[in-house]
């Protein structure tokens, strides 16, 4: 009895951690995607050559930062699609049959649900992809409107940065879709191991 009382505390002790850890990446999700929020009240002059969709040209909060806090930003949204991806290719060896490191697996699973728990909440508008795409869009609005737009990008570097950040993004974008494909692959078996990793693949992507 005092084995599988230890054996029983050692597990719970294991999954709150990594229910912590779940929920550090989820937070750390939502926080980044934050700085991609709308500025209350903050509209910026329109010109021939931009207009908003909404019909009304705003700004976000990550503009405001320094070149220095935006590079910042820049880093973190790289190393977080790079780890999101390592996370993504683990999982998609498993559906695909290929030995993989149970612990790796474990890893891979806690920061996909985290940022998927994070999207879900819907806390803010847009999530790290279409959130640093959105950033783009209006720095090459902000680089329009300023004399910057006369010399080259030399003088407004960030636009020089986000589209490498962007294509770390598309990375990820071709991760998610190899895993649904993977999943529509399943769906379509019939039988007990195809319906038991489609069942887990929905738990982990609800």
């Amino acid at each position: 009895r005092l084995n599988r009382r230890k054996v029983k505390s050692s597990t719970e002790k294991t999954m709150a951690l990594a229910l912590r850890r779940i929920e550090g990446f989820s937070r750390l999700h939502t926080s980044t995607c934050r700085l991609f929020e709308e500025k209350v009240g903050s509209e910026v002059e329109k010109t021939e050559d931009f207009k908003a969709d909404s019909g009304e040209a705003t700004t976000i909060l990550v503009e405001s930062l320094s070149y220095q806090g935006k590079s910042n930003l820049c880093s973190c949204v790289e190393r977080t699609s790079m780890t999101l991806i390592l996370a993504f290719k683990q999982f998609i060896k498993y559906f695909n049959e290929i030995p993989s490191d149970e612990a790796k697996l474990e890893e891979s699973m806690i920061c996909i649900i985290g940022w998927l728990q994070s999207i879900n909440s819907k806390e803010t508008k847009y999530n790290l992809i279409t959130g640093t795409l959105q950033w783009y869009i209006n720095e090459k609005r902000n680089f329009n409107l300023t004399s910057f737009g006369k010399s080259g990008n030399d003088g407004y570097p960030i636009l020089s940065r986000l589209p490498k950040v962007l294509l770390k993004l598309e990375g990820l974008e071709a991760e998610l879709r190899k895993l649904d494909i993977i999943m529509t692959d399943l769906s379509w078996r019939n039988d007990d191991i195809s319906r038991e990793k489609v069942l887990v693949l929905n738990q982990v992507t609800s």
